[in-house]
């Protein structure tokens, strides 16, 4: 995913946990005893509480004061200046958002009510390959800010690649293997928290796993995590998967599949085989998770369905490859093909537009409704040539 907002859609959660927000800056005790009863600056009552070991909910109050939690239990009688009746929703620590594009987001809103009224208090940011190659000076703009919340990064395989060596389709010179371990080794000194790759994203996708693995080993001899938007998540799921644990096991390092979906028609029921991969690894002792959103859909840029060949080299190199006739050709093939993995019964109706620069008007609508409105078929061939035009005038969402 590439929306710093896809968290948004929790918002019809939100009568159950507009209190977690209010506790983004205190401290949850680990366990549920309780000093002699004093004075309050806040006392919360008739709540829920999810204490975050475990155990069962149950009904309880919280006292604070000075911004801390002081004592949380079934039956607290004592005083306070405030006193706040939760009407038995739930009170829980904050919440933790392990997939956040929150990069430039914070910067526009630091105080971050989006995510605290929903009681996200902890960002993880740098998914998909993307974390600042310089996290040092990524770091040093962040402490600029008055941020409302918690807020670590991992730095970015895609970045660091990059960084050394463009958008080149091929595999890295040992000097160029070599300068970006020195690139990762730097971001976790400067207080990364682990490494993400988008081995779906250019130019990840050009990496072996070999690659990613000494690289992960550089993030790991710090204590960092390694976690991935996976090579593929519709017919190679499986095989994406297997490549993660392949990767948790011989760098030594925890690792994470973000965003696990198993994604189009085609791969329906297949999540179940996938899990059961995670599970076995976790079986055999590796630190290998999953984490996921609770909607059935994705969003991300046009260009993912262009066949990655076609993308080497960025913008300019894909539109020239777009006026060669016979690169042309095989590139609509392809797209053809990926288009018939998307889209359940050839409907295009199932990718929509979410951002549009160049045309405005084109966001909201699906490639569906875009071609019925200008009378065309609605046909996947067609589909193919909407694609490819909105790609030649500056991309889509």
């Amino acid at each position: 995913m590439k929306s710093a907002t896809y968290c948004m859609l929790w918002k019809q959660f939100m009568p159950l946990i507009f209190i977690a927000a209010l506790l983004a800056c205190l401290i949850f005790p680990a366990c549920t005893a309780h000093p002699e009863p004093s004075a309050a600056t806040l006392l919360i009552r008739n709540a829920r509480i999810i204490d975050g070991t475990g155990n069962p909910w149950y009904r309880g109050s919280i006292a604070v004061e000075g911004g801390r939690i002081t004592a949380v239990g079934p039956n607290l009688d004592q005083p306070a200046g405030r006193v706040i009746d939760a009407e038995d929703k739930v009170i829980s620590p904050g919440f933790i958002d392990l997939h956040n594009h929150c990069d430039t987001g914070l910067f526009e809103n630091p105080d971050a009510q989006n995510f605290l009224r929903q009681g996200v208090t902890t960002l993880v940011g740098g998914p998909d390959g993307e974390g600042a190659a310089d996290m040092g000076a990524c770091l040093a703009r962040l402490d600029s800010l008055k941020l409302a919340l918690n807020v670590c990064f991992t730095v970015g395989h895609n970045a660091v690649r990059t960084k050394v060596m463009g958008l080149a389709d091929r595999a890295p010179t040992a000097e160029e293997l070599e300068a970006m371990k020195s690139l990762v080794a730097r971001a976790m000194q400067a207080g990364a928290v682990g490494l993400s790759t988008g081995l779906e994203y250019v130019p990840g996708v050009y990496s072996t796993t070999e690659e990613v693995i000494e690289l992960a080993r550089v993030s790991a001899a710090y204590g960092g995590f390694y976690t991935s938007h996976i090579r593929d998540e519709e017919l190679g799921l499986l095989s994406a998967v297997r490549e993660v644990i392949r990767i948790a096991r011989e760098a030594g390092t925890p690792a994470n599949i973000t965003h696990f979906k198993a994604f189009g028609w085609k791969m329906w029921g297949k999540s179940v085989e996938a899990l059961q991969l995670v599970e076995q690894a976790r079986a055999e002792e590796l630190d290998v998770t999953c984490d996921l959103y609770p909607y059935s859909a994705a969003h991300t840029g046009l260009e993912i369905l262009f066949p990655p060949w076609s993308l080497a080299g960025g913008r300019d190199s894909l539109l020239a490859r777009l006026q060669d006739s016979e690169q042309r050709r095989k590139i609509e093939a392809e797209l053809l093909l990926k288009l018939g993995d998307y889209c359940y019964q050839d409907d295009p109706a199932q990718i929509a537009v979410a951002r549009c620069a160049f045309d405005t008007a084109l966001e909201g609508k699906t490639l569906r409704g875009i071609l019925e409105e200008r009378g065309l078929p609605t046909g996947l061939p067609q589909t193919v040539k909407l694609v490819i035009e909105l790609q030649q005038k500056g991309g889509a969402d």
